[in-house]
């Protein structure tokens, strides 16, 4: 409304500030929206704990990844979520720039994780490494095998020239 004197200048003011106050809301909104749209894309899960440890906030890859539930585990701790002995001793004490790779009780994958202490809260970051254990697994299996397979004549064989440097009528050159 269109007043004059005082009470229109307070009107001004106060019809000013709900605006800026409203352009900001729907600024912070939109980032919030943002934020979200992006951390969904992120290939890793991402977790905001609390300096207890208990969760916070997490993406929908960190949800998939750990079978997490937006309404029932926000405010649990994540050891609780997360039952693996590693981990746990892990999460006491981790370690700058290190991880701890786990094995998924609810399935055949592995899982990479990182906990970054940021000013009183944690960051944890889970991969899937799976494709990676899996091929770490098959250079095992094959520098096993390989080394079986060429053991095995070398024994023969090393029998063999054991026999020929006991026998005595062989010739030293031989």
């Amino acid at each position: 409304p269109e007043l004059g004197g005082l009470w229109g200048d307070v009107i001004g003011v106060v019809g000013r500030i709900y605006r800026r106050k409203q352009f900001h809301k729907r600024r912070v909104t939109q980032l919030f929206r943002e934020f979200r749209r992006l951390s969904a894309a992120l290939p890793d899960g991402v977790i905001l704990l609390s300096e207890n440890r208990e969760i916070r906030w997490f993406n929908r890859t960190a949800a998939d990844l750990l079978g997490l539930r937006r309404k029932v585990d926000l405010g649990l701790p994540i050891e609780n979520l997360v039952r693996n002995p590693e981990f746990a001793g892990y999460l006491q004490r981790p370690v700058a720039g290190g991880g701890v790779i786990i094995r998924v009780q609810s399935g055949e994958f592995w899982l990479a994780l990182f906990v970054i202490p940021v000013g009183g809260q944690y960051l944890m970051l889970a991969r899937d490494v799976t494709r990676e254990a899996r091929l770490e697994q098959m250079r095992k299996d094959f520098v096993a095998n390989a080394s079986h397979e060429l053991r095995s004549p070398l024994t023969v064989i090393s029998g063999y020239v054991n026999e020929l440097a006991d026998d005595g009528g062989v010739a030293a050159e031989w």
